[in-house]
């Protein structure tokens, strides 16, 4: 009986391996204009950025990762959390994310990167600018104080 258990076993585990190799996984960190960690940001991926065939949530620093992803080429969506009662919106995508079986792929949400900026209202970007320079003046403060 024994013999037969082990059999089994030693047949079943490179089926095992080879069903594991046949997905993806992919990961990323997802951030504001601001620099600052998108915690609970939610990473939809799906084949026409509408329907999501996957979903995954950033943790307190703002990274993910998603396993057991089937091969082939995705659209890759980037929700926040809104207001108490309103619904996620998508602030982030990006098209054409191959995913290969037994490949990790990378793909970070930067709200930081110039062509996400240049997307934004120049109300928002403005904003944006009195934020960092707000920003940098604390910091030349606090280097001031420490020396």
């Amino acid at each position: 009986m024994t013999k037969k258990l082990w059999l089994v076993a030693a047949l079943i585990a490179p089926l095992a391996a080879v069903a594991q190799q046949q997905t993806g996984s992919i990961h990323g960190h997802a951030q504001d204009p601001a620099g600052t960690p998108l915690a609970n940001a939610e990473i939809q991926v799906s084949t026409d950025g509408k329907t999501p065939l996957y979903t995954f949530t950033a943790d307190p620093n703002g990274d993910y990762k998603g396993e057991n992803i089937k091969p082939g080429t995705y659209v890759l969506t980037m929700f926040i959390k809104g207001p108490k009662d309103a619904a996620p919106k998508a602030v982030d995508r990006f098209e054409s994310v191959k995913i290969d079986a037994g490949q990790n792929v990378a793909q970070d949400f930067d709200l930081s990167r110039a062509d996400y900026i240049k997307k934004l209202s120049p109300e928002e970007q403005k904003q944006l600018a009195d934020m960092k320079a707000k920003n940098a003046g604390i910091m030349r403060k606090i280097h001031r104080s420490r020396t």
